[in-house]
């Protein structure tokens, strides 16, 4: 993927599903540079472990482009919410839902970033299902997650904030 542009609330999807949200972009003196230095801080969320790092990371902005640039990358996702994807590397998985998701997320009261997140729903409440895109179309219920036994399922946008509540009131009991 060939990165051009950069702006916080940028978001950078990869073909494994991990995902790169621009938090905020900074300038800072390099002493050993002698010069000044662009610095990106970004929220990585990684696919396979399901959660986001403890806490954003900040690195020069090179660093992070060359990172972007690399085979595993496809689309990054403006914070405009307008797409722009390589035409090189075909997305794998249920992107056209997630790029729909991260667009419409603040029409529905949530993060871009909850993508990926895990909620308590179902009858009863108590079954993990992960948010893995949306389909605005739906009113009723537009946001797709997916269950325990890896099958898609759509919730209303308030049964999936309430269960964003319930996880996270029961991760921090945990801990």
């Amino acid at each position: 993927m060939i990165v051009k542009s950069i702006a916080v609330g940028d978001v950078f999807l990869g073909t494994t599903g991990n995902r790169l949200t621009v938090l905020e972009i900074g300038c800072e003196f390099d002493d050993h540079e002698n010069r000044w230095e662009t610095s990106i801080k970004y929220d990585w969320f990684v696919a396979t472990t399901g959660v986001s790092l403890p806490f954003p990371t900040t690195e020069k902005a090179r660093t992070v482009v060359q990172m972007l640039s690399t085979k595993d990358f496809y689309s990054q996702v403006h914070a405009s919410g307008k797409v722009t994807q390589s035409n090189i590397i075909k997305p794998t998985g249920n992107s056209e839902i997630q790029n729909d998701f991260i667009a419409n997320a603040a029409k529905y009261g949530l993060s871009p970033s909850d993508l990926g997140r895990t909620a308590l729903l179902g009858y009863t409440g108590r079954s993990k299902y992960q948010i893995v895109g949306a389909k605005p179309r739906s009113r009723l219920r537009p946001i797709v997650v997916e269950g325990p036994s890896g099958g898609l399922r759509r919730f209303s946008v308030d049964d999936v904030k309430e269960g964003l509540k319930l996880y996270s009131s029961r991760q921090v009991k945990i801990k």
